[in-house]
């Protein structure tokens, strides 16, 4: 699944956000509700869905 750099975003527990920076292995999301938040790629397939 691909998080692109400026895709907006909506994670289960904190809303919306967009997508900052993406390495190959994480991506850094500024949410609405909590701020910088940075995810591991393998660990988001099922809290982060396009918005």
């Amino acid at each position: 699944m691909g998080f692109p750099v400026r895709a907006k975003v909506t994670h289960k527990m904190w809303g919306p956000g967009t997508v900052m920076s993406r390495e190959p292995d994480r991506i850094t999301v500024l949410f609405d509700s909590v701020g910088y938040k940075t995810l591991s790629l393998a660990a988001v397939e099922d809290v982060l869905r396009p918005a």
